[in-house]
């Protein structure tokens, strides 16, 4: 007993030393905290989105135009402010929407009433243009709405007041309550269906669990490796081979695990470690099973590359494909990324 568990701590110490030299896996480790600090990057530019700046004396126009949305409008305090914040980059493009504006809508003629500014790296103006116009056509409607809405309560002899319209009004278009327009997707059998679209869930988790699949595909290589040149005895081989992938997988995802409780504070629960424990194990298993599939080393370098893109495509790591395709609902479930993420 005791001369099988000291060949399995020598079996243990090889296993690791080997580690240490593999030059594929530092590059895996080392560029995992590189792409945690890239997507982090990439959040914060998503979170702030398209931004717009605005310049107006009348204060009507900042109730219904800041607020959360994409693209996002915010107010300067001159003009030259608005031309400075596109030219320096922090507005995609300005709008200077001049006094008036409303009585202009009343007489047709409110054409030459809203400046827009514009620098030569404005590539969404356009866009921006038609969610400025819907919101203050939402603002002439309202107008439009209390007008009508006044008759009737005359009509009815109602005793709410103009400005008690003016504030449900108010409160149910900053909510968004009013002025929606949903898409639907029209299918052959005519069911109606609300129109999807992938989500974007790159993240810290889906790089982690990405790292930490490729690292194990790499170990397999070593595993078919040793069994090629019977590196180790027989009866050692299955030990031999949840060391060489257990390993590697364990420090990237020590790695991934701190960098998931730094950026994403909401998931800063023992659940998550939990999680990645659960996927290290899993993947060491898929490694142990793809080794024994795979005899030979040679075949290694055209597998690899196609279950590491196939779970970067099926698995919800970039985009949540089994939304729109159900197909890759059961397809996911052959890579185990997909059951941590």
């Amino acid at each position: 007993m005791r001369q099988r568990m000291k060949s399995f701590g020598v079996v243990w110490q090889i296993t690791l030393k080997r580690l240490f030299a593999r030059r594929s896996f530092w590059v895996v480790l080392l560029l995992l905290p590189l792409l945690i600090v890239a997507i982090q990057g990439l959040e914060k530019e998503q979170e702030q989105g398209l931004r717009a700046a605005v310049y107006s004396k009348e204060t009507i126009w900042q109730e219904h135009l800041t607020g959360a949305g994409i693209p996002s409008f915010y107010f300067v305090d001159s003009l030259e402010n608005l031309k400075d914040e596109v030219l320096h980059g922090n507005a995609e493009c300005g709008y200077y929407i001049q006094e008036g504006l409303l009585q202009a809508f009343a007489e047709d003629d409110w054409y030459w009433q809203v400046e827009v500014y514009e620098s030569s790296n404005s590539m969404f103006t356009k866009l921006i243009n038609e969610a400025l116009f819907s919101r203050l056509f939402q603002v002439v409607s309202s107008e439009w709405y209390l007008d009508y809405m006044g008759k009737k309560l005359v009509e009815a002899g109602a005793s709410t007041s103009e400005m008690e319209v003016l504030d449900a009004l108010s409160q149910n278009m900053l909510s968004g309550e009013t002025f929606q327009v949903e898409t639907v997707l029209l299918t052959k059998t005519n069911e109606i269906q609300q129109e999807k679209e992938p989500e974007n869930l790159l993240s810290t988790r889906s790089v982690v669990a990405a790292m930490i699949y490729l690292v194990s595909l790499l170990a397999v290589m070593d595993v078919v490796r040793d069994r090629e040149k019977m590196h180790f005895p027989v009866k050692q081989r299955v030990w031999a081979a949840f060391c060489t992938i257990f390993h590697p997988t364990l420090m990237v995802a020590m790695v991934g695990g701190i960098g998931i409780l730094v950026t994403e504070t909401e998931r800063r629960n023992w659940n998550e470690l939990f999680g990645l424990l659960g996927l290290i194990i899993l993947t060491t298993l898929y490694g142990i099973l793809l080794s024994l599939v795979v005899r030979r080393e040679r075949w290694m370098y055209g597998v690899i590359p196609v279950l590491f893109v196939g779970a970067l495509v099926c698995c919800p790591v970039f985009v949540d494909l089994g939304s729109i395709i159900p197909i890759f609902q059961w397809i996911e479930k052959l890579f185990p990324v997909a059951f941590y993420l």
